[in-house]
């Protein structure tokens, strides 16, 4: 099982892929599923993930609800757009949460039929809910929550989380001079 969070691996991993990087990795378009059989994400699963989600938060889920991100797959090696710039997908990278696009993009193989699958599903839908309903201090801040929610999901369907919660909580905390 992949584990880790889009912040996190930005962290860990090749944030951007440079020039350079892009002159030696094509730009691969991920408006349509990559050619690899997935599951789809159906609005069922979105629905027991939003429902999830309105039962342990207090925040407002009507935007969500009514008009979920949209979810795209790729692969690892994929350079993506993310945030107005390219990211190169490394095999530490589950998923992003694109909030300028609102899009969701998983990394395959990914089915909805695996409880850890489906809570990376759950950790960007969590960011999609907290950047709806919130501004927060940088981009980090809202790991913490997150990570902690997937963590409960997984729990609850008998899985293990398996997080670094020491990176997370640095991951979590903003420069001091975020708030300028």
């Amino acid at each position: 099982m992949r584990s880790g969070g889009p912040l996190l691996c930005l962290a860990a991993s090749v944030l951007l892929a440079t020039d350079a990087m892009a002159a030696d990795q094509p730009e691969l378009d991920c408006d349509a599923p990559a050619p690899q059989v997935q599951t789809p994400v159906t609005r069922a699963d979105l629905n027991l993930l939003i429902g999830w989600i309105a039962l342990k938060t207090e925040y407002d889920l009507t935007s969500v609800y009514r008009n979920p991100p949209e979810i795209v797959f790729c692969d690892v090696g994929d350079v993506v757009d993310y945030e107005a710039e390219g990211l190169l997908v490394d095999e530490l990278l589950s998923a992003t949460y694109d909030l300028s696009r609102r899009r969701i993009t998983l990394v395959q193989p990914w089915t909805a039929e695996d409880p850890y699958d489906l809570s990376v599903l759950l950790h960007e839908v969590i960011h999609a809910v907290q950047l709806d309903n919130r501004d927060w201090p940088c981009i980090g801040a809202p790991e913490w929550e997150a990570y902690n929610l997937q963590a409960l999901w997984l729990a609850e369907h008998g899985v293990l989380p398996v997080f670094d919660w020491d990176f997370v909580f640095t991951l979590s905390q903003c420069p001091p001079d975020a708030s300028d």
